[in-house]
């Protein structure tokens, strides 16, 4: 067969591929005894249409020849004369493999592919198998170089933060190195400007040495500073305030309007003087009491570990009214009457009242909230005493930075 009619026969089958439904065809064959059951399944098991219609015409020559010659007839009715004709020649047959191991007589039709066509067939498989492969590969290696990235970016960000973090401890050394020395040069100065302050103590003034600084050297200098405390009426102000300065507790209460005293404490080779101002906490007083936060170097915010309503009264209340008119002057949170803690009794007495202690986690936590200094509550006894020596000193270290800073920068602490 020549290659014009080979190709016209090539078209006639596409069309008839396009046009015939096998599954139609075999019904109706199936219907005219020409195909038996097992047929129409041979025929069904191929994957496309192009292959079970390539088995339907391997398998019809070989059955019901009457039934056969109706469809050869059928055929060139419809215009597939090249096709019909191929199917009147005998054809010895041959095995044609199928899937699943299958396998068919089928005559050797011009359509079916050719070996060379096979081997195309065969390597672009092979091709597409290596292109999977290939896409797999990249696939593996697009995902290491995304761990790889993440991982550099990880690295680089633990690089930046430890060179930030080296900087900041330089930058810091630094600064605490300036501040020393203008630390001693300025108690130098005040040798000077203090003298008056090495005559006897008036008598409301006593002395307080604390063994963490005190020094053999003996005093140099001296300096005075000005706490205020504020608070609630009854949270015990003028309680620590009396304790400070007899180490007694106070046996009666009586509520304060305004009052200062002084008390004198060692801190190295410096004697420092607390002027202590005592505030009142009721509302009549609330236009009044701000001209005592005039020139403090620190202040005190009370409240009572007995009360949570006191604490509550320092967040809301009595710490924005300081920072309102001592915008810059430093604060301590002190929890005052810790010694009912250990008494079931007064606790019994105190939860009947509808009150509840205040826990030494809540109160660091609202001072580091209120950015207090030493960033932490001072709980303490005005009554047994706990924890007020400890206060002091604190007081009078805090106060006396304050003052420095002041006398350095001439800065006013009254912010009206």
């Amino acid at each position: 067969m020549d290659h014009q009619s080979r190709q016209k026969l090539r078209e006639n089958y596409v069309e008839l591929v396009r046009n015939l439904n096998p599954e139609d065809v075999t019904d109706f064959l199936f219907q005219e005894h020409v195909l038996s059951e097992e047929d129409c399944e041979n025929i069904q098991s191929g994957a496309t249409r192009a292959q079970r219609m390539r088995i339907f015409l391997s398998v019809l020559p070989t059955k019901n020849r009457n039934g056969l010659a109706k469809f050869i007839t059928a055929m060139k009715e419809a215009g597939y004369v090249e096709l019909a004709e191929l199917l009147e020649k005998p054809v010895s047959p041959e095995v044609v493999s199928i899937e699943e191991g299958q396998e068919h007589h089928a005559s050797s039709f011009p359509f079916v592919e050719d070996e060379r066509l096979m081997s195309l067939k065969e390597r672009l498989e092979q091709q597409s198998i290596i292109v999977t492969s290939m896409q797999a590969e990249m696939e593996t290696l697009q995902e290491e170089l995304k761990r790889q990235s993440q991982s550099f970016e990880s690295n680089e960000k633990y690089k930046r933060t430890v060179t930030v973090l080296n900087e900041l401890e330089k930058e810091k050394a630094e600064k605490q190195k300036v501040y020393d020395e203008i630390y001693e040069a300025l108690l130098n100065d005040m040798n000077k400007e203090d003298e008056e302050q090495k005559a006897k103590p008036s008598s409301r003034t006593s002395t307080i040495r604390t063994p963490s600084f005190t020094v053999t050297g003996g005093i140099r200098h001296y300096a005075k500073i000005k706490c205020v405390l504020v608070g609630d009426g009854g949270t015990g102000k003028t309680s620590i305030i009396h304790y400070f300065i007899n180490k007694t507790r106070l046996e009666s209460y009586v509520p304060t309007i305004f009052d200062n005293r002084s008390v004198e404490i060692q801190l190295g080779n410096t004697m420092v003087t607390v002027n202590f101002w005592d505030t009142a906490g009721q509302d009549g007083y609330d236009k009044l009491r701000p001209l005592s936060y005039a020139d403090s170097h620190v202040a005190l915010l009370v409240f009572s570990v007995t009360s949570q309503t006191t604490l509550n009264n320092v967040l809301a209340k009595w710490h924005p009214e300081f920072k309102h008119y001592c915008r810059k002057v430093p604060y301590i949170l002190v929890g005052n009457k810790t010694d009912p803690m250990n008494d079931q009794k007064k606790l019994y007495e105190i939860r009947k009242e509808g009150e509840r202690f205040v826990e030494a986690r809540e109160a660091h936590k609202a001072a580091e909230h209120m950015r207090a200094s030493k960033k932490t509550a001072f709980l303490c006894s005005a009554h047994t005493g706990e924890g007020i020596h400890k206060l002091l000193e604190s007081v009078a270290e805090v106060g006396l930075k304050r003052m420095l800073r002041v006398r350095r920068r001439k800065d006013p602490c009254l912010c009206m």
